[in-house]
């Protein structure tokens, strides 16, 4: 069996524009990012494809209800950074459900 190579993360700088994201998503890229787990990660653990990940990310999805809660169980969030996805959340749905 071929092993895939391993890619580093990279890190965003603090004033570099996440293209088409949402607050959500912003936020959420950048807590996988630091706890080094992948959109692909997060989607397996959910039991969803990491193409709906993707549209909740970018608005293109509604955030499901109980998504947030979901999400800190599979990764283990901390309370700082449940609070900061939630925060995240309501900025996204208070901006309008979609980012298209």
């Amino acid at each position: 069996m071929t092993r895939l190579p391993v890619v580093p993360f990279r890190l965003l700088a603090p004033d570099e524009p996440s293209q088409r994201l949402t607050p959500f998503g912003r936020a959420f890229r950048q807590i996988r990012i630091d706890r080094h787990w992948r959109m692909m990660d997060v989607a397996h653990a959910l039991g969803i494809s990491s193409a709906d990940v993707s549209a909740f990310d970018t608005g293109k999805k509604p955030l499901p209800d109980g998504y947030v809660d979901q999400v800190a169980q599979v990764m283990g969030l901390t309370a700082e950074e449940r609070a900061t996805l939630e925060s995240a959340a309501h900025a996204a749905e208070k901006a309008g459900s979609t980012n298209q």
